[in-house]
């Protein structure tokens, strides 16, 4: 496997992972464990964006929403604070 499609890979992963963070913090049972949570998922959002930028930096990174057929781009806003 190409060192890009492991990339795009692990943003695949990270969102599924920002999903589950979200759905999390909507459970938690305090408002400081849901600061937590929203600051742990803003570090993702970093995380991804740097990623998103080394595929960029190689010509292989599709701002269209639609992206390259048969990947979904991550989503930029990401889940509702």
């Amino acid at each position: 496997m190409d060192w890009r499609d492991m990339i795009r890979r692990v943003l695949e992963l990270d969102q599924s992972e920002l999903a589950l963070w979200a759905e999390i913090a909507a459970g938690a049972p305090s408002e400081k464990l849901r600061v937590i949570i929203r600051a742990m998922m803003d570090r993702e959002r970093d995380e991804m964006r740097t990623l998103q930028a080394i595929l960029s930096s190689h010509g292989d990174w599709y701002p269209d929403p639609g992206g390259p057929p048969g990947y979904t781009p991550y989503n930029e806003k990401g889940p509702e604070k």
